[in-house]
């Protein structure tokens, strides 16, 4: 836990341990914002499902700069906190496509794909995933719902070739 100090060899903690590793308050009673406060009207309806921490790390992402949808940025958060090379937004102009992101060993092609935006199988679907597959990438849909109620499973199953059902 933070602000206890080291544990000593046989265990405890030392009051002065305790008193130094204790930081100084950074804001008053009055100063401090309530994290919801920060967060876009968007997030705030994602947080109930993703949790006021995960919220927030996506509001720190698109502060600064990257760009994505908040499950875009999610399975972006996750690939980099396990180290999975991938390419993000690439253009593949034989397919007419971009793919959300290219995992590199693999070669899987990673759609993100948001309940919103693909209420059903759109009319070019099928289409863009007969190209991609003879260009030889492994097509993964990752589903909105999926990425918010399952991160890790999904995306274990992902990087693997595997795609959950809908």
């Amino acid at each position: 836990m933070p602000g206890l100090g080291k544990i000593g060899k046989i265990g405890k903690i030392t009051d002065t341990e305790r008193k130094r590793r204790r930081p100084p308050p950074e804001m008053t009673a009055g100063e401090i914002v309530a994290t919801s406060d920060l967060l876009s009207d968007e997030l705030k309806k994602v947080a109930r499902l993703i949790g006021e921490g995960k919220a927030m790390k996506i509001h720190r992402m698109r502060e600064r700069g990257e760009e994505g949808s908040v499950p875009e940025l999610l399975v972006q958060d996750w690939l980099d906190g396990h180290n999975v090379e991938y390419e993000k937004q690439l253009w593949l102009p034989e397919a007419n496509t971009r793919l959300d992101f290219h995992i590199r060993w693999g070669d899987i092609a990673l759609r993100v794909q948001g309940e919103y935006w693909h209420p059903k199988a759109m009319p070019n679907d099928d289409e863009i995933r007969y190209a991609l597959t003879l260009m030889g990438f492994q097509v993964v849909d990752v589903w909105e719902g999926h990425v918010y109620r399952q991160l890790n499973t999904v995306m274990s199953k992902a990087i693997a070739g595997i795609e959950t059902p809908r």
